[in-house]
């Protein structure tokens, strides 16, 4: 017998916080008070990550086994009857040189198994929900249900971090890249754009970068030019404050699923130079500057326009962009989705 119950798979908790995770905390916060789901964790002495793997693997499917499952993230089992699944990306399938041997193999067959047996696939954009169909050998329900900035990033308020005091930086004066040391987010070229300007440009303009390192990803072999600031990991308190005062948020990546930082620095009214890719003219149509993420000319450029005025035309773009995104009609959408599930699975008559 079917169970009309819904599981929620919590296994992303205690993971730092990045694109996933972010989505799979926001809507979990606003589905786990609903009285059809139920929360599933992997248990607290569970610590070992290759362990916990075994266990979202082979403990989670067994225990909500007559239910309806919900991932929000990838770490999730790859055998369950009736799987709502969240794909984020399908980069380890298209692009593996981007991350280690061992993560890319991983994940290549995780990404293979929900898309061949998940009973509804959830895709965090529309360009993702295309790849998503082109690439399923069967024809599962696919339904887009988006990021969104979180509210720290659009509440209106004075700046409070002091992060801009603590590392010398002047409002509208430094450019701004943000996200991981991942090959496909291009620093190495935003960078080597950065180089060619004067040492006077990059004197009175820094190139902010923050962001970490991650052993998932192929490393990149990046000079750095005078001018360049590292911070690292930030606070959501600061990353506000940065993306309010960049001059520009600069994102250059080949590739990306959403691109959640994207509609988090348009919530602050940062002006923004994009690549030129499917995705970021799905999230910002023309509130944005585009760029060919290949060409280190195109990215100078654009960075060199920006030397010239800090650009407001784009405000009530970039406004428009932040407002399409919302937590609670994602959430929403979802919910739509599972009660939908459950009625779809009940006998007729």
């Amino acid at each position: 017998m079917v169970s009309d119950r819904v599981y929620l798979n919590m296994s992303f908790v205690g993971q730092r916080i990045t694109g996933q995770q972010r989505f799979a905390t926001e809507i979990s916060r606003r589905l786990g008070g609903r009285s059809v789901v139920v929360p599933v964790f992997v248990p607290s002495w569970v610590r070992w990550s290759p362990l916990r793997w075994l266990w979202v693997q082979l403990i989670l499917p067994v225990r909500t086994w007559r239910g309806t499952l919900v991932s929000l993230t990838t770490r999730a089992p790859v055998v369950h009857p009736r799987h709502i699944v969240a794909i984020h990306d399908l980069f380890p399938l298209t692009n593996p040189e981007w991350f280690s041997a061992r993560f890319a193999s991983v994940q290549a067959f995780v990404l293979k198994a929900h898309l061949r047996s998940a009973k509804t696939i959830v895709a965090v954009s529309e360009p993702v929900a295309e790849q998503v169909r082109a690439l399923a050998k069967r024809a599962p329900e696919v339904i887009v249900i988006p990021n969104a900035p979180s509210e720290i990033f659009t509440a209106d308020g004075p700046d409070t971090s002091g992060v801009l005091e603590r590392l010398d930086l002047t409002s509208g004066s430094y450019f701004l890249v943000v996200g991981s040391r991942d090959p496909r987010k291009n620093l190495s070229r935003v960078v080597s754009a950065y180089g060619t300007l004067s040492a006077e440009e990059r004197a009175r303009t820094p190139l902010v970068v923050a962001g970490t390192e991650s052993s998932i990803f192929e490393r990149e072999n990046i000079s750095w030019p005078d001018g360049t600031v590292h911070i690292g990991y930030v606070t959501d308190d600061e990353l506000v404050d940065l993306y309010r005062n960049a001059r520009a948020t600069v994102f250059a990546s080949l590739a990306e699923g959403f691109g959640l930082p994207v509609v988090e620095a348009a919530a602050c009214g940062s002006p923004l130079i994009l690549s030129d890719i499917p995705v970021f003219r799905w999230l910002c149509g023309e509130a944005a500057t585009y760029v060919d993420p290949h060409d280190t000319a195109s990215v100078a450029a654009a960075l060199r326009s920006s030397l010239r005025g800090r650009s407001r035309e784009n405000e009530a773009g970039l406004r428009v962009v932040s407002q399409r995104f919302s937590w609670d009609r994602s959430a929403g959408r979802l919910l739509e989705t599972i009660t939908g599930s459950l009625r779809s699975e009940r006998p007729i008559g």
